[in-house]
């Protein structure tokens, strides 16, 4: 068969068995999940659906007859060539990343039929009143708040409301269990402090 019927016959079976297997599927998931959030705010954006991918796909299989060939194409950096020109609004909708007083860069976390949240110990959000944002400011991100343990000691959007009505408890039992950590009395004021650098009282 000629280059372009054979183009059109790889894509079409690597959509079959999913394009995932061509390259790093947990990116390709996370990318995916970003759009999918995105377009409920804008819906102008492209959606990475089989259509789209396909029509990706046989620019991809240009040249190419078999799937070994296909995982070395770099199918990933093919998608975020695409999607360039939409970068921009992508990340203004729907950051990779967002940052926090006591972290730059902490990785958001898309779900389906889940609003996108973050994790991050408790202490990195001293001296906010207010969790970040996403969709142009309009959606605020669930905020996992971790102990030392790495365990949530509360899922909220409402961080003045955990500061009013939920830090003063949970800190009197968290200073028990971790007193070489800072806990002040005004979370909102003190500033991001680090493990092991001495309990702040106030």
């Amino acid at each position: 068969i000629d280059d372009d019927a054979a183009a059109r016959a790889l894509a079409s079976a690597a959509l079959q068995k999913g394009v995932s297997r061509f390259c790093d599927a947990e990116a390709l998931e996370g990318l995916t999940l970003r759009l999918a959030f995105a377009r409920q705010h804008d819906p102008r954006l492209p959606a990475l659906d089989d259509a789209w991918l396909e029509a990706l796909l046989v620019k991809l299989c240009a040249g190419r007859r078999a799937f070994a060939e296909l995982r070395d194409a770099g199918l990933l950096d093919w998608i975020r060539a695409e999607l360039e020109p939409h970068r921009a609004r992508l990340d203004a909708l729907a950051p990779s990343h967002v940052s926090i007083p006591g972290r730059a860069r902490v990785p958001v976390t898309y779900e389906v039929n889940r609003p996108p949240w973050i994790a991050s110990r408790l202490q990195d959000f001293f001296s906010a009143s207010e969790g970040p944002t996403v969709a142009d400011g309009r959606e605020p991100l669930v905020l996992h708040l971790l102990a030392p343990n790495k365990r949530a000691v509360q899922v909220t959007t409402d961080l003045a409301g955990f500061w009013d009505r939920h830090y003063p408890e949970v800190r009197k039992e968290l200073r028990r269990r971790y007193p070489k950590h800072a806990w002040p009395d005004d979370p909102r004021t003190a500033p991001p402090s680090r493990p092991g650098r001495g309990r702040r009282t106030r």
